[in-house]
């Protein structure tokens, strides 16, 4: 009797094994997303004056390298403001950074401009990312997301930084509460949580600095926030002294 044709099924069978058991670790070791509208791209839900900020930022990174990123909506966008340059100038002059916050911006924007391949000719060594407060607003947006939609997509922002730049660290910041819209606060606890998890103590790390802005009742604190969401330039005095630990590590300043 010719074993032959039972060995060739038998070495198939086990090549079979082999190429399914790798197959398996490589998906253990890659991490998979629920879809949902907050973690796709989309250029459409944002405030209308964005895109011209977008592309003279977008040229500025074709052309310049810089080792301090923060990405993020208005409450990011302000640093650039030149009530606030004073901080910015203070913190982050002497260390190369640079601001690309949107207006306006959602988690779908991040990953739109991410998806066009905003950050394809830089690596920084930090990026600091602030994004979701707009995915749960129902009163500046058509739209409100779920805690659960908000993280997914803050989640896959975080993974998309770290597939385009892989010797980055990332510096992800839990959502400031609300004192515009303090039902929220309960939904950004929420969410916090959640992307907390994102935090691995080697490329990403999270830090939630929100107690800063609160008054002894956790109000938020209007001396800080003018209009109890976007900082006073003494606010972002007191966001960058609330970071600067983390960051001067993280950057490897000590």
């Amino acid at each position: 009797m010719n074993n032959k044709p039972n060995k060739i099924l038998k070495l198939l069978a086990f090549n079979a094994l082999l190429l399914s058991i790798s197959f398996g670790l490589a998906l253990a070791q890659t991490k998979t997303f629920t879809p949902t509208r907050a973690n796709k791209p989309d250029s459409t839900i944002v405030l209308s004056f964005w895109k011209s900020r977008y592309d003279d930022k977008t040229a500025y990174l074709k052309h310049h390298q810089v080792n301090l990123l923060f990405v993020g909506d208005s409450i990011t966008h302000f640093w650039d403001a030149g009530k606030n340059q004073a901080s910015w100038i203070k913190y982050y002059d002497n260390r190369n950074a640079y601001d690309i916050g949107i207006s306006g911006a959602r988690t779908e924007t991040i990953l739109w401009m991410l998806d066009q391949g905003m950050l394809s000719h830089i690596s920084p060594k930090l990026v600091v990312l602030l994004i979701g407060t707009n995915n749960i607003d129902p009163r500046h947006f058509s739209r409100a997301d779920s805690a659960r939609e908000t993280a997914s997509g803050i989640d896959v922002i975080v993974s998309e930084i770290g597939h385009q730049l892989p010797n980055s660290k990332i510096l992800l910041l839990g959502i400031f509460h609300r004192g515009d819209q303090p039902k929220l606060n309960s939904k950004i606890d929420q969410i916090n949580e959640r992307i907390a998890r994102e935090a691995d103590g080697k490329h990403v790390f999270f830090l939630n600095i929100d107690n800063v802005f609160l008054n002894a009742d956790s109000t938020v604190n209007q001396d800080l926030m003018y209009d109890l969401i976007h900082p006073t330039p003494q606010g972002y005095e007191v966001w960058a002294k609330a970071m600067e630990p983390a960051i001067s590590n993280l950057l490897g300043d000590n």
